[in-house]
C-alpha cells in the first residue's frame, strides 16, 4: 500500500514539474537576460518548496526538482533563490549521509544570505548548519550556529522555529552525557511548542525528552514521551521521523529484554528507510536486529544483520558505527563458538574504540578550546603573548626581517605591475577614445550629408508645390475669363457669384496648402519672422515667405493675383518694417532667416 502511494505521489509531482517546465519555456529568447517575472519566480519557489519537502522524503525526486528551479535562476545575480538552492542541496546531502558536502553548501548559503534583509532563510540555513555539525561530533560549532539562529529567530518572534533550534542544541548536551543541561533547552523548546501540539517540532522534543528519561534509567517515562512522540509523527505524516520513533521504541523494548515485541518495530522500519535510501537508519536498524536475534540466539540472522551494520558503518566512515557494529560482531562470534574470529574482531574493537576515544578526547579539547575562546581572549592572547616570548630574540628578529622584506618585495612588484597595467589601460582607453571620435566625426559628417539632401529634397518639393499651385491659378484665371465671356445675361450674375465664391475657396485652400508644405521645410521661418517684426499683414506674411523661395515679382503677383506694383508696393513696405537700409539685399536677409 505504502509503495503504491509513493508511486502515485512520484507521478504527480513528475506531471508538476512538466507542466511548470512548460509555463517556464513560454517566455520570449531573449527573457534570460531581464528581471525575473511574476510568473517566473512563483515557478521557481514552487519547485524549490517542493524540493525542500521532498529532502526528507525521496531524495533523488527531491534533487529532479531542485535542479529544475535552479535552471531557471539567474545565477549572476546572488539572490534569495540562490542561496535556497544550496541550502536545499546541502539538507539532500545531509539526508544522503554526505555530510561534509552538506556542510560546503550549508555555508555557501550563509556567505549569500549574511548581507541581506531575508533573516528568516538565514536562520534556517544556521540551524540546517548545527545539526550536521551536531551529527559529525563537532559540538562547538553547532552550539555557536544554533545561538546565531536564536538570536535571528528571538528578534522576528519565530517561536516555534526558536523550538527547533534549542531542541538541537538540547541534543548536543545528550551526547556530551550533560543531561541536566540537555533538559533546560528540552524545556525550553516544549514551553514554546505547547500552543501547537499536533506539530512535528513537538513530536521532535518529545523524543529528546524521552532520551533523557532513558539515559537516566526511567524507561517507563521515556517509553510513555516515545510512544506520544510517535502519535504526534503519524498525524502529521512525516516518514521519515516516524521510522526513528520505531527504531526508539524498539530499542527502548530491547532494554527491557522485551525482545519479541521490538521485532516488528524493526522491520516496519527497515522498510521506510529502504524506501528513503538512508544508510544511517539502516545502520541502527540491523544493528537493533543483531542485538535481537542474539538475545534470542538466532545467531545466523544476528550474524547477518551484524555484518549488515558493518557494511554500512564502513559506507559512511562513521568510527562510532563502527565500533558498535564490530563490538556486536565480537558479542556473536564469541556466543558462536568461533573464538579466532572473536579475538581478531575484539581486536578491531579495542582499536576503533582507541581511535573513537582519542577522538572524543581531540573533540572535547576543541570544543573546550573554542569556548575558552570567546569567553576568554584577552586572558588567551595574554598566554599567547608570553609562549612567543620564550622564542629566541634572534630568531624573532630575523623572521622580522625576512617578512619585511618579503613583503616589500611583493609590494613593490604588485606596485610595478599596477602601474604598467594603468599605463596599457590608459593607451587602450586613448586607443578607443580616437576610434570613437573619427567614428562619431565620420557619422556626424554622414548625418550631414543626408540632412543637406533632406533639405534640397523638400527644397524641390515646395517649389513643385509652388509651381503647381501658380499653375492652378493660371488655370481659374482662365476659366474666369471664359465664362466672363458668356452672351447670356440671365445667368450672367449667378455665374458671376460662383465664380467669386469659387476664387475665394479655391485662394484659401491654396494658401493652407502653401503654407503647411512651405512651414514643413522651413519650420522656424514664421516664429523668427514675427520676432523680428511681429506686425505683419497676411499678403506680407504670403510675400515674405514666396520671397524666401526666390520667386520673381512677376511670379508673385500671378499666385497672389495681384499687380507687379502691388507687390513691388508690398516689398518696399516689408523693408521698411524690417528697417533694411539701401544696402541690405531683402531676398538675402530673408534667405538667412
Amino acid at each position: 500500500m505504502r509503495n503504491r502511494i509513493k508511486h502515485i505521489n512520484r507521478l504527480i509531482i513528475t506531471l508538476l514539474i512538466y507542466g511548470l517546465a512548460g509555463l517556464s519555456c513560454t517566455k520570449t529568447p531573449d527573457q534570460s537576460t531581464h528581471p525575473l517575472g511574476d510568473s517566473q519566480k512563483a515557478a521557481i519557489e514552487s519547485f524549490f518548496d517542493k524540493a525542500e519537502k521532498l529532502a526528507g522524503e525521496d531524495i533523488h525526486l527531491a534533487r529532479i526538482v531542485l535542479e529544475k528551479g535552479y535552471s531557471l535562476l539567474d545565477t549572476e545575480k546572488p539572490t534569495l533563490g540562490l542561496a535556497r538552492y544550496y541550502m536545499i542541496n546541502g539538507r539532500i546531502c545531509y539526508y544522503e549521509d554526505n555530510y561534509l558536502e552538506s556542510l560546503g553548501q550549508l555555508d555557501t548559503a550563509i556567505m549569500l544570505l549574511k548581507n541581506t534583509n531575508y533573516k528568516s532563510e538565514l536562520a534556517k540555513a544556521y540551524s540546517h548548519f548545527c545539526s550536521t555539525n551536531a551529527l559529525m561530533g563537532n559540538s562547538a560549532v553547532a552550539i555557536e550556529s544554533a545561538h546565531n539562529a536564536i538570536r535571528i529567530y528571538q528578534k522576528l518572534g519565530d517561536d516555534p522555529a526558536m523550538a527547533g533550534v534549542y531542541n538541537f542544541v538540547g541534543n548536543i548536551y545528550i551526547d556530551q552525557k550533560d543531561l541536566d543541561q540537555a533538559l533546560m533547552f528540552f524545556e525550553k523548546a516544549q514551553m514554546l511548542t505547547k500552543s501547537d501540539s499536533v506539530s512535528l517540532n513537538y513530536g521532535n522534543i518529545l523524543t529528546s525528552i524521552g532520551k533523557v528519561h532513558a539515559q537516566n534509567g526511567n524507561l517507563k517515562k521515556a517509553e510513555q514521551y516515545y510512544q506520544k512522540a510517535y502519535e504526534t509523527r503519524m498525524i502529521c505524516a512525516d516518514i521519515r521521523h516516524i521510522s526513528s520513533s520505531l527504531i526508539l521504541l524498539a530499542r527502548l523494548r530491547i532494554q527491557q529484554n522485551r525482545h519479541a515485541e521490538a521485532l516488528p518495530y524493526l522491520k516496519e522500519a527497515e522498510i521506510i528507510y529502504s524506501e528513503l535510501e538512508e544508510k544511517t537508519g539502516l545502520f541502527f536498524v540491523h544493528h537493533s536486529f543483531a542485538m535481537v536475534y542474539m538475545a534470542q540466539n538466532m545467531l545466523n540472522k544476528a550474524y547477518h544483520h551484524a555484518n549488515q551494520s558493518l557494511g554500512i558503518s564502513i559506507a559512511l566512515n562513521n568510527d562510532r558505527h563502527k565500533v558498535k557494529a564490530y563490538r556486536i560482531l565480537y558479542e556473536i562470534s564469541k556466543k558462536y563458538g568461533k573464538y579466532e574470529e572473536a579475538l581478531e574482531l575484539h581486536e578491531l574493537y579495542q582499536q576503533h574504540q582507541r581511535q573513537l576515544i582519542s577522538l572524543d578526547k581531540n573533540r572535547t579539547i576543541t570544543s573546550i578550546e573554542h569556548k575558552n575562546e570567546l569567553q576568554n581572549k584577552i586572558k588567551d592572547n595574554e598566554i599567547l603573548r608570553q609562549k612567543n616570548q620564550i622564542h629566541k630574540h634572534q630568531t624573532v628578529f630575523l623572521a622580522i626581517i625576512i617578512s619585511a622584506l618579503s613583503i616589500l618585495i611583493i609590494v613593490l612588484i604588485i606596485l610595478i605591475r599596477m602601474r604598467n597595467q594603468n599605463f596599457k589601460h590608459k593607451q587602450v582607453l586613448l586607443e578607443n577614445e580616437r576610434k570613437m571620435a573619427l567614428a562619431n566625426s565620420e557619422l556626424n559628417e554622414k548625418e550631414k550629408i543626408i540632412l543637406a539632401n533632406s533639405l534640397e529634397l523638400k527644397n524641390k518639393e515646395l517649389t513643385s508645390k509652388t509651381l503647381e499651385l501658380l499653375h492652378q491659378i493660371e488655370t481659374l484665371q482662365t476659366l474666369a475669363k471664359r465664362m466672363e465671356q458668356l452672351e447670356d445675361s440671365s445667368s450672367k450674375k449667378e455665374v458671376n457669384e460662383i465664380l467669386r465664391e469659387l476664387k475665394m475657396k479655391t485662394r484659401d485652400n491654396i494658401w493652407n496648402e502653401f503654407h503647411a508644405a512651405f512651414n514643413n521645410v522651413h519650420k522656424e521661418f514664421y516664429d523668427k519672422l514675427f520676432e523680428i517684426c511681429p506686425d505683419l499683414s497676411s499678403t506680407e506674411i504670403r510675400i515674405a515667405a514666396l520671397l524666401k523661395l526666390n520667386l520673381s515679382t512677376k511670379e508673385i503677383a500671378s499666385i497672389s493675383n495681384k499687380s507687379e506694383s502691388a507687390i513691388t508696393t508690398a516689398r518696399h513696405r516689408l523693408r521698411q518694417k524690417l528697417n533694411l537700409t539701401g544696402d541690405n539685399n531683402l531676398i538675402n536677409v530673408l534667405m538667412k532667416i
